[in-house]
């Protein structure tokens, strides 16, 4: 069996087509606010290439960010 979260997140939302593209080292999506250095989801990419994972973001239905995570066994 495969555990899967869903993470639903409100903010400004993400375009489908930047969505791998948030992963990498640096990236910021457009719109984003604080003095984040986009490292966040780089290190979360990581982790889960590592394990074994397999983490995803898509746009959120109204807004936001939708991220899953398929964990291994």
């Amino acid at each position: 069996m495969r555990l899967l979260a869903r993470l639903h997140d409100e903010g400004p939302g993400i375009d489908a087509k930047d969505a791998e593209r948030l992963f990498q080292r640096g990236v910021r999506g457009d719109g984003a606010g604080g003095k984040g250095a986009g490292l966040g989801l780089a290190i979360v990419k990581r982790l889960c290439d590592l394990y074994g994972w397999h983490v995803s973001l898509a746009p959120g239905e109204t807004r936001g960010a939708v991220a899953t995570l398929r964990f291994a066994e």
